[in-house]
């Protein structure tokens, strides 16, 4: 697995553990969801089909809605993460 360099990152909402979830841009220009909480880090972009590309918003559940790209169709939708 490549590990890729971040040239910018945006935390777009904050919930009350401390966990943010926003976006990070790579080098190469790619757009990657993130999750970030003070423990660890965690890139959401879990689907096989699905890039996500944002992370939009995140609740004190730990729940997160964020836009991501859908490969077969090449469109972007919002999604909601929840935790199991």
């Amino acid at each position: 697995m490549r590990v890729e360099a971040y040239n910018t990152s945006n935390g777009y909402a904050i919930n009350a553990r401390g966990q943010v979830t926003g976006q990070a841009v790579t080098a190469r220009g790619v757009f990657h969801a993130f999750l970030s909480s003070p423990s660890r880090g965690i890139d959401p972009s879990i689907a096989v089909h699905v890039m996500l590309v944002s992370g939009k918003a995140i609740n004190d559940e730990g729940w997160i809605v964020a836009n991501g790209v859908d490969s077969r169709t090449d469109q972007t939708y919002a999604y909601l993460l929840s935790r199991q």
